[in-house]
């Protein structure tokens, strides 16, 4: 989850896209932790909850996205299955931009933004 997202949602019952309903959102440290409320999709739409993008802990990728600066790209993490697309393809970071994928350097892959 972005850090952006913890805070805003903070003790607010939210849907984790395609998996669980969670409430009670918090930090501690360098982690983010909350309740499990439900499966259930239709509560988080009876409730009108807020739906948040994700990543497992364990099973994604370091990226770096070219902006403007080719000497400074931004860092993160992305799903990994970003790994099977192939040089060249455009993908879609929710919410956020397109970019195209520009290489792969071991474990890491290399975007340049393309649009929002």
């Amino acid at each position: 989850m972005e850090k952006e997202d913890i805070t805003k949602f903070q003790g607010k019952l939210v849907r984790l896209i395609g998996l669980m309903n969670i409430k009670n959102l918090h930090v501690r440290g360098e982690s983010a932790f909350a309740e499990f409320d439900s499966f259930e999709l239709e509560k988080a739409k009876k409730l009108k909850a807020s739906l948040i993008h994700w990543l497992p802990k364990e099973e994604n990728v370091d990226i770096e996205v070219v902006i403007s600066d080719p000497d400074k790209p931004i860092s993160g993490k992305a799903e990994r299955s970003l790994v099977d697309e192939p040089i060249g393809a455009t993908v879609q970071f929710e919410r956020k931009f397109f970019a195209r994928i520009d290489g792969k350097r071991g474990e890491k892959i290399v975007l340049y933004y393309t649009s929002k």
